[in-house]
């Protein structure tokens, strides 16, 4: 009987200790709807987690929770919805406290409570104070509420758009002048009581008001409340967080150093930023109370696992170790997950960050490139393949007396990351410029036809048109989330070396700040041709893995023409002249330059053979010794290639009959034998040269152009010759593009044959995610070896969209490009290419080397079980169509 009693008694010792850490809220508020929610959040710092919510019914609302533990817990009440103000009810409750609230409307920041707890009367008596001003604050907040309502969720005009911005404006300023009395007030308060922990709050509030309200009139008296603090108070974590708000730390900003601290894992080690350097940083500054933030937590895990390579996120939490800890185990964060344990005094106040989430992207060197405030869905991808995938453009420059051509200008100040300027064209009679436009898919952007130039000395120059974007009109992105577009101004004066790109009469105008025109580092070549006629075009060339640019071009003028262009300093490399005429050769003069270098060309007539250049450049001093050694094959190569030129033009320019176009092919190919027979004499004397001169680039340059003779060239004698200095190369040297493309010449691989196995390998979409042709067996397949530098392959384009929508439950097409990635991934974007675009960033070392390609657009057609069928090379209009029609049959 006693064993029975104890156990009771225990038991309702149990409940009387549970019952003592409740306590209740019962509120009454005349006015209240039935209807409305009320949630009650435990606070945290500055982070509040909802934990109860309660439907006002008859004006009144309740609650009966427990404290977190044995102790004084802080809480907050909202209402969330029209005709409330975006504000909460700070609360204190302990074990056993039964509070009261009241109130005859619904501004509830200054609803009444009735509390023992000294820190609810502290803050009632600071309410008291400015009862009157937080009443029309509130009033001011919920006609705000409802104008943000009728600004993003109606449809309103242009008229009542401005007139409703302008009245938010109004009520903002309305805001800022209650807040400057309030505090006023606040201060005479705070200066007449003693240091509590209400004290502590308001201080803070008015330390935060003086880093976001400009001229804040009371920043001396804050900071001499602060001062007055004991050291133990200052030390506190609310102590912290009022100082770096009155003596904010130098803020670390793009392009600048980053800053470090000690952060913690949820074990406690300790990590730096540093530890991370040699890949790219994605910082993600976060709350667990932040929607947004939480919201982008899968986008950030899809980002971490896709550049894991390149990549490393590290979450910085904001809160207190205790909600950081608890949210970490909510939350699938597989990447690195830190706290500075400072909470808005550490790294959060270094690098500036004013609204949560806030993320940093930091080189592999440790330079903060970008800094950036909120999440949308898709906008974090999109910003990775902004500063990941499309690389860092490098700003060059390149000019004939009549036009100027900057690539990837450098921008002193920008306020929008949507428009990247890819180049401006100045001439005389206009400027353009071409733009990137990176934004989320599917989403829009809006350019106003007021956009103007202002250049440096304040000429405004208008807009005359755009192409590819509809101005003032709503342009959707497309999947991709990127397009370009282009828009034509009037000229910009002579002289002028920086510009600003500015919507003008627009509210919030897109501004594009100091772009340049004028590179430090440059060269000039300057040339002089006898016995060619003025008007003929000469152009400047440069050659990027297996496509020539055309740089800038211009008319001759009294036999003159000469070209400016920028350097990388300490870098030397080739640019290619040429003239564009029929009566010019096919091929190029090579010219090597480098920063402050004066190149003269002298020449007669229009074979490059004869045109002479002075140059003190050490590359270029050695092709010309390359050049007159081997001149007598050049010359007589260049006539034929002249030939060639005018048998073809004659083909293209006149309807000849099929036997007619065999003879002028014939002869062609007559000529081609003889080009080559050229070449196979000049062999030797190249690589006599070559074995006497140490590897350079002019010295891989023309290795390059024997790997063609050792490959297919019948009558070439010296491949142990060409091995030989093949193995003079340093491994450095052997990463080179153009040596890993002589490699497969000399040292060919296995080529695939009709009947063979397919080649396979890793291939990368626009987005990085790798897929291989084994993953379209059960249909057939036909790869589309093409680059975007190849006439035939683009307009075979709209032909290979065809026969995948016509054969789609038979057929897989995959296209593979031999492009670099970052020319390949501008140009899909540009043209919106979709369907199975691939890259195995080998460009012609890779498949194109496996499959034995050799000219492009080049096709493959593989059975389902992937075997090799057949192959071709060549594109006619219709002749896709009409090749699956035989082959599907």
């Amino acid at each position: 009987m006693k064993n029975i009693i104890c156990i009771i008694l225990l038991c309702m010792g149990c409940l009387s200790a549970q019952a003592q850490n409740e306590f209740t809220i019962q509120g009454k508020v005349k006015g209240l709807k039935d209807g409305v929610i009320v949630t009650l959040f435990r606070m945290d710092g500055r982070t509040g987690r909802s934990i109860a919510n309660d439907t006002v019914k008859n004006e009144s609302f309740s609650f009966k929770e427990k404290t977190a533990a044995d102790e004084l817990d802080r809480l907050s009440i909202s209402c969330r919805g029209e005709g409330f103000p975006s504000m909460g009810l700070d609360l204190w409750v302990a074990p056993g406290s039964n509070i009261r609230i009241s109130g005859d409307n619904n501004y509830l920041y200054t609803w009444k409570v009735k509390s023992p707890i000294e820190q609810q009367k502290v803050r009632s008596e600071f309410v008291e104070d400015s009862r009157e001003l937080w009443d029309e604050y509130q009033k001011l907040g919920v006609e705000d509420y409802s104008l943000v309502m009728k600004l993003y969720a109606g449809k309103p005009g242009e008229d009542e758009k401005k007139e409703l911005r302008a009245r938010r404006a109004e009520l903002q300023k309305a805001q800022d002048e209650l807040n400057l009395k309030i505090a006023a007030r606040e201060i005479e308060r705070l200066k007449k009581t003693p240091v509590t922990e209400v004290w502590m709050d308001k201080l803070r509030g008015l330390a935060m008001e003086s880093t976001y309200l400009k001229d804040f009139p009371y920043k001396e008296e804050a900071i001499a409340l602060y001062e007055g603090l004991s050291a133990e108070e200052k030390n506190s974590e609310e102590g912290k967080t009022i100082h770096t708000a009155l003596f904010p730390p130098v803020v670390v900003n793009e392009g600048d150093d980053m800053a470090d601290a000690d952060l913690f894992d949820l074990e406690g080690k300790v990590h730096h930023l540093a530890d991370y350097k040699g890949k790219y940083m994605l910082v993600d500054i976060w709350s667990s109370g932040c929607g947004p933030c939480i919201m982008a937590l899968p986008e950030m895990k899809e980002i971490s696992e896709k550049y894991k390579d390149k990549l490393t996120i590290i979450s910085l939490s904001s809160d207190t170790k205790k909600t950081w800890e608890r949210a970490s185990k909510e939350h699938d964060m597989t990447w690195e997950n830190l706290n500075d344990l400072q909470g808005m005094n550490g790294l959060y106040a270094k690098y500036g960050v004013r609204g949560i989430p806030s993320y940093i992207f930091i080189s592999p060197e440790g330079k903060v490139v970008k800094k950036w405030t909120g999440y949308g869905e898709g906008s974090l991808k999109l910003k990775m393949r902004r500063l990941i995938d499309a690389g860092h453009h490098v700003m060059s420059m390149v000019a004939s007396p009549t036009t100027t051509i900057v690539n990837y200008p450098t921008v002193r100040a920008s306020n929008t990351d949507v428009h990247e300027i890819k180049q401006v064209e100045l001439s005389d009679t206009a400027t353009i410029v071409r733009v990137h436009g990176y934004y989320t898919p599917k989403y829009w952007i809006q350019v106003s036809s007021t956009i103007a130039l202002i250049a440096d000395n304040g000429t405004v120059c208008p807009l005359r048109r755009a192409e590819g974007i509809t101005l003032d009109q709503h342009f959707f992105m497309p999947e991709s989330g990127e397009a370009d577009y282009t828009f034509i101004f009037e000229p910009l004066p002579h002289g002028t070396k920086t510009f600003d790109m500015i919507e003008r009469n627009v509210e919030r105008p897109d501004k594009l700040e100091g772009i340049s025109l004028t590179m430090p580092h440059t060269y000039s070549i300057t040339g002089h041709l006898e016995g060619v006629e003025d008007g003929v075009s000469i152009g400047l060339w440069s050659f990027n893995g297996n496509m020539y640019n055309r740089l800038v071009t211009m008319p001759l003028k009294d036999g003159k023409f000469s070209f400016r262009g920028s350097c990388e300093e300490g870098k030397c490399s080739e640019v290619l002249i040429n003239g564009n005429a029929p009566s010019f050769p096919n091929g190029f003069l090579s010219v090597w330059v480098e920063a402050d270098a004066k190149i003269a060309i002298e020449g007669t007539g229009r074979l490059y053979t004869d045109w002479q250049v002075e140059s003190a450049v050490k590359e270029q001093l050695a092709t010309e010794r390359f050049r007159k050694a081997i001149r007598q094959w050049e010359e007589q190569n260049l006539k034929l290639s002249i030939q060639t030129s005018h048998l073809l033009n004659g083909t293209s320019s006149s309807q000849l009959s099929e036997q007619e176009e065999k003879k002028v092919w014939d002869k062609v190919y007559k000529i081609y034998a003889k080009q080559e027979a050229l070449n196979l004499k000049k062999a030797p004397v190249l690589i006599g040269i070559m074995q006497d001169t140490e590897v350079s680039p002019v010295w891989i340059k023309h290795l390059n152009e024997l790997s063609y003779l050792y490959k297919s060239g019948a009558g070439f004698r010296q491949k142990e010759e060409v091995v030989a200095l093949y193995n003079c190369l340093s491994e450095k040297d052997k990463e080179l593009d153009m040596v890993k493309d002589l490699t497969v010449r000399i040292f060919p691989p296995v080529v695939v044959k009709e009947g063979d196995d397919m080649a396979d390998a890793d291939l990368y979409d626009t987005q990085g995610g790798v897929h291989h042709l084994s993953d379209f067996k059960g249909k057939y397949i036909l790869l589309d070896f093409w680059s975007s530098g190849c006439g035939p392959c683009i307009q075979s384009i709209p032909e290979l969209k065809e026969i995948t929508e016509s054969y789609k439950d038979r057929l897989s097409v995959v296209s593979i490009t031999e492009d670099a990635e970052s020319v390949w991934k501008e140009f899909s974007s540009a043209k919106q290419l979709t369907g199975n675009n691939f890259n195995d960033l080998q460009k012609r070392h890779g498949l194109y080397a496996k499959y034995g390609v050799k000219g492009i657009p080049h096709y493959v057609f593989i059975s389902p079980e992937g075997k090799i069928l057949t192959t071709w090379g060549g594109y006619g209009k219709g002749s896709l169509k009409a090749k699956m029609a035989k082959l599907l049959e």
